[in-house]
C-alpha cells in the first residue's frame, strides 16, 4: 500500500511540474501590470503560457528532473533544479524574443524564473515533507502502545528514555497513578490518565478511540508486596501484558532503565 502510495504522489509531482510552468508565466505578467493586463498584451500572455510549456518541459527532461528522487530531496537537488531553471528560462526567453520580438515586456522574464523556481522546488520539498510524516506514521503503527503504571520518579525517567530514544519500540500513551494529586496532570507532555483501579475502563476507552495498549509498565521500584499484587490485578483486570521495571537497587547502578523493562517475576 505504501509503495503504491508513493507511485501516486510521485505521478502528482511530476504533473504538479508541468503545471508550475505556465502558472509560473502567468503569475510572471499579473505581477507586471499589477494584476491589470492590458488587452494590447493578452497576445503575449498567451504565446507567454504556451511557449513556457513546451520549452521548459523540454528542458526539464533533458535535465532528468522527474528522476530526482523527491522522497530525499536534498541541497544537491534544489541546486539542479536551480540550473534547470536557469537553461529553461534562457530558452523561454530566447525563443518569445525569436516569436515575440523586442516589444515583449522584459521584467516578464525575471518574474517567471523566480515564480516557477519556487514553484518546482516547493513541488519537491511538499513531496520530502510528505515521505518523512508518512514515514514517521509508520514508524508510531509499528510501536507497542504502552502505558506506565506509577508517575513517581522512576516512571518520569522512563518515560523521558521513551521519549527521548527514536529507537526504542515503544509509544507512551499515558500514567496511571493511584495518587489523586497528579490526576490530569503531564508529566513530560503526556498524561496521567487515571488510577490503576480504573486501568480496565481506560484501556477500554482508549481502544474505542482506536489505540490499543499493547503493554502496561509498573514503574514503582519501591512498592511493597501488596501494592505490587493490587497493581498487578488491576493490569490483568484490563486483559493487557504487564511488565515492570527492577527494584531501586538496580535503578541507582545507572543502568538504563528501559533497557531492564521485564516480565513480572
Amino acid at each position: 500500500m505504501f509503495r503504491f502510495l508513493t507511485t501516486i504522489v510521485h505521478h502528482i509531482a511530476r504533473f504538479a511540474h508541468l503545471a508550475v510552468f505556465p502558472a509560473a508565466a502567468l503569475a510572471a505578467f499579473f505581477l507586471r501590470f499589477d494584476f491589470e493586463v492590458p488587452a494590447a498584451e493578452m497576445q503575449h500572455l498567451y504565446s507567454a503560457i504556451l511557449i513556457a510549456f513546451f520549452t521548459k518541459t523540454v528542458i526539464f527532461s533533458f535535465a532528468r528532473i522527474h528522476r530526482v528522487v523527491w522522497r530525499s530531496a536534498g541541497i544537491n537537488d534544489m541546486l539542479r533544479i536551480f540550473w534547470a531553471n536557469v537553461g529553461a528560462s534562457l530558452a523561454f526567453a530566447l525563443v518569445l524574443r525569436i516569436t515575440e520580438g523586442a516589444s515583449f515586456p522584459r521584467s516578464v522574464y525575471i518574474l517567471d524564473f523566480l515564480i516557477c523556481f519556487t514553484g518546482t522546488s516547493a513541488v519537491r520539498m511538499a513531496g520530502r515533507l510528505y515521505a518523512e510524516s508518512t514515514m514517521i506514521q509508520r514508524r508510531k503503527a509499528s510501536r507497542k502502545k504502552i502505558l506506565i503504571y506509577g508517575a513517581g520518579q522512576a516512571g518520569a525517567t522512563l518515560a523521558r528514555e521513551i521519549l527521548t530514544n527514536p529507537g526504542l519500540r515503544y509509544e507512551l500513551v499515558g500514567y496511571l497513578d493511584d495518587n489523586a494529586s497528579k490526576r490530569a496532570v503531564r508529566i513530560h507532555g503526556v498524561p496521567v490518565l487515571g488510577t490503576g483501579r480504573r486501568a480496565a475502563e481506560i484501556v477500554s476507552n482508549l481502544a474505542r478511540r482506536r489505540t490499543k495498549i499493547a503493554e502496561i509498565v509498573i514503574a514503582m521500584p519501591s512498592a511493597g508486596g501488596r501494592e505490587m499484587q493490587e497493581a498487578l490485578a488491576n493490569c490483568r483486570a484490563a486483559g493487557v501484558e504487564c511488565k515492570t521495571v527492577p527494584g531501586l537497587g538496580e535503578i541507582l547502578s545507572g543502568r538504563i532503565l528501559s533497557a531492564q523493562i521485564r516480565d513480572v517475576a
